[in-house]
């Protein structure tokens, strides 16, 4: 990946999924699948990232479902703030739409 990127700036996570600054799409490197995506900053410390399973991701929903509709808002919040941040935004963009709740009669 050294040689193909040409530089150490890169972050390889699991199931070939690669962090860049360079190159995006997906590529075939001595018989291995890799997935490159072009991203404007990753952790320092090069966290480990993983691939999970369909049945790992059951066990997610199944949580997930057990949260109230505001903690899995807070979450998402949560989540996006953190994307920003990595991403390099200095501030959080702004939501382009307002959700307006309308009280429905029938």
């Amino acid at each position: 990946m050294r040689a193909f990127l040409k530089t150490d700036d890169f972050l390889l996570a699991d199931g070939g999924l690669v962090y860049n600054r360079k190159r995006a799409g997906h590529f075939i490197l001595d018989g291995r699948r890799f997935h490159l995506r072009v991203v404007r900053a990753y952790p320092k410390d090069r966290m480990a990232l993983r691939v999970t399973s369909k049945e790992e991701e059951r066990g997610d929903l199944e949580y997930w479902l057990a949260k109230s509709p505001s903690a899995r808002v807070a979450a998402v919040e949560f989540l996006r703030e953190q994307y920003y941040a990595l991403s390099g935004f200095k501030s959080l963009p702004r939501l382009a739409r307002a959700i307006v709740l309308r009280d429905r009669r029938a």
